[in-house]
């Protein structure tokens, strides 16, 4: 697991948006972004958070939003898509659109198996945002998730600051206390995802826009313990309890 060096450096370029990354960036050029420092890779062709880089990297899957069907996600690393019961994946050139309704238990997702395990690390990250939310049911249907084998993190994305679904990681069937009312995603935004897997499973999220800064706890922390038998990432509405739409793209997630 790589030191985290993720603090502001003298003559690094600093972007505020991720369409401002360099147009042919050089193996291991610097930039910062959300107050975190990123390096790209050439080897993978991502940019990849500074706690990560040199590390070997595994399981990645990519939603590059460009994307024009099922076959080019599995060709970006995804290990199934799925979209059952009158779900949708939709492709429109610039983003992926996940859509389910709790009607017939209606599933949209895409699924990455890593084959890492609890003493791994990870990371995801991407633009997002939550275009509709509906109930019944206490879970919002924008899912983004990560299994080890032993424990499940999930994130879900806020629809509106006025619903009672707020931005959370979900614990054994619950929000564990890392709701936020101020961060809905009914706007796109970037977030950023580190699951630390040595010890206790520790996660640190970072929203493009509620991010504290330089601190390397960042917006939410927190332990997980529940059970999950499943290796894998996991974006979209597997729940059939709730449902709605997420949008995606510069998606990338991986082990290392």
């Amino acid at each position: 697991m790589a030191a985290n060096t993720n603090y502001p450096s003298i003559g690094v370029q600093e972007i505020t948006s991720w369409d401002d990354l360099p147009s042919s960036p050089l193996d291991g050029q610097a930039l910062m972004f959300m107050g975190l420092k990123w390096r790209y890779d050439t080897t993978n062709g991502i940019w990849v958070p500074d706690f990560a880089y040199g590390e070997t990297l595994a399981g990645i899957c990519k939603i590059d939003g460009d994307e024009v069907n099922d076959a080019a996600l599995l060709a970006n690393g995804w290990t199934s898509v799925n979209h059952t019961n009158g779900g949708t994946i939709s492709y429109d050139g610039t983003r992926v659109t996940f859509t389910a309704t709790v009607a017939n238990n209606q599933t949209a997702e895409v699924l990455g198996d890593h084959g890492g395990g609890v003493n791994d690390d990870y990371f995801l990250y991407g633009r997002f945002r939550a275009v509709s939310y509906v109930g019944p049911g206490s879970n919002p249907s924008c899912f983004l998730a990560i299994q080890d084998g032993a424990h499940t993190r999930t994130f879900g994305l806020r629809y509106t600051t006025t619903n009672t679904e707020a931005c959370f990681f979900k614990i054994s069937g619950s929000r564990q206390g890392y709701a936020d009312s101020t961060v809905e995603f009914t706007t796109e935004k970037f977030l950023l995802i580190r699951w630390s897997g040595l010890g206790a499973k520790h996660s640190h999220c970072w929203v493009e826009g509620h991010v504290a800064l330089p601190s390397p706890s960042a917006t939410y922390v927190g332990t997980d313990h529940s059970a999950s038998a499943a290796q894998r990432f996991l974006i979209g509405d597997s729940t059939g309890n709730a449902g709605g739409a997420l949008t995606a793209r510069n998606v990338v997630c991986a082990r290392y």
